[in-house]
């Protein structure tokens, strides 16, 4: 294991605790060439994401006051409460094909991924108007298109995929509990150009926070 990618899949097949103890562990793998990963583990019944990522940065981090500001909860508008009655209509439609999905679940779970700086996202999204959360939805929907591609010599259908959206309020960051709702979205894996696909993520997750 080089990459980490045998320390991720231990994490997430090993289930969690079920006896008295908390609903969170720390492990300390031991890897090649003395290497070793510091792993935060935590329920999701107890701690999102978010929570979670904010209660390592304290834990772990070098500089635990440097954490992303919770965002401000906006008002709902007109146009974001349309969209948002659109996605409960659009819940009971159809299933969207998903073709690269659709087959039989073998069980295994595997993890792929790829070191990217961080400057080097938000320098993206800074340019685009977007988030680094849109940069990567786009280079996601970048991935499945070409992964497709490559192996049926067609494009794949938008691609329905659910996303968690923070309502963490100020002074919220280490609160327990789920402090987030999920919305809908079609990541572009039609598209060919990344920057067209990116800037369709953008303009759809820009409503969704309006809403």
């Amino acid at each position: 294991d080089t990459d980490g990618s045998a320390t991720s899949r231990l994490m997430l097949s090993r289930p969690m605790s079920t006896d008295d103890r908390p609903p969170w562990d720390v492990w300390l793998v031991h890897g090649p060439a003395d290497r070793h990963t510091l792993v935060y583990r935590t329920d999701h019944t107890f701690q999102d994401g978010m929570g979670a990522a904010y209660t390592a940065r304290a834990l772990l981090g070098d500089h635990p006051e440097g954490a992303p500001a919770p965002q401000r909860p906006a008002r709902p508008t007109a146009h974001g409460l349309a969209d948002a009655l659109g996605e409960v209509v659009a819940a009971f439609r159809a299933p969207t094909p998903k073709p690269a999905f659709d087959g039989e679940s073998t069980g295994r779970v595997d993890v792929c991924h790829a070191d990217t700086p961080l400057a080097r996202l938000r320098a993206i999204a800074r340019a685009h108007g977007g988030t680094v959360t849109d940069v990567y939805l786009a280079a996601l929907s970048h991935a499945v298109r070409t992964w497709y591609l490559k192996d049926t010599g067609s494009a794949h259908p938008p691609l329905p995929v659910s996303i968690p959206m923070s309502v963490r309020a100020p002074g919220e960051e280490y609160a327990p509990g789920n402090r987030m709702v999920t919305a809908r979205l079609l990541l572009p894996c039609d598209e060919e150009s990344p920057q067209r696909a990116l800037a369709r993520v953008v303009a759809r997750t820009g409503r969704l926070r309006e809403s």
